[in-house]
């Protein structure tokens, strides 16, 4: 494991820990970690020095969305089974 390594698990376990204390990740991190938005679809991305890369664009977004139709059919099919 590297240093590098090193310093990401430590931002990413304060960042579970504040998560688990108050339901905001952010606590006393080196990044504010941004709300989610639903409209945006970012993502966020720890990089290998420890900071954090917030707004980056989903890269897979548009292979979702074209599945995500079918998921909820097949949802809604598994559904009326379980009734």
């Amino acid at each position: 494991m590297t240093s590098q390594d090193e310093q990401v698990a430590q931002h990413m376990h304060a960042y579970w820990v504040s998560f688990a204390k108050t339901g905001d990740p952010t606590g006393d991190g080196p990044t504010t970690w941004p709300a989610f938005s639903t409209a945006s679809d970012d993502l966020i991305e720890l990089a290998a020095a420890g900071d954090m890369q917030t707004h980056q664009p989903d890269p897979l977004k548009a292979q979702l969305d074209l599945v995500e139709p079918l998921n909820d059919q097949n949802k809604t099919v598994n559904d009326q089974y379980q009734q």
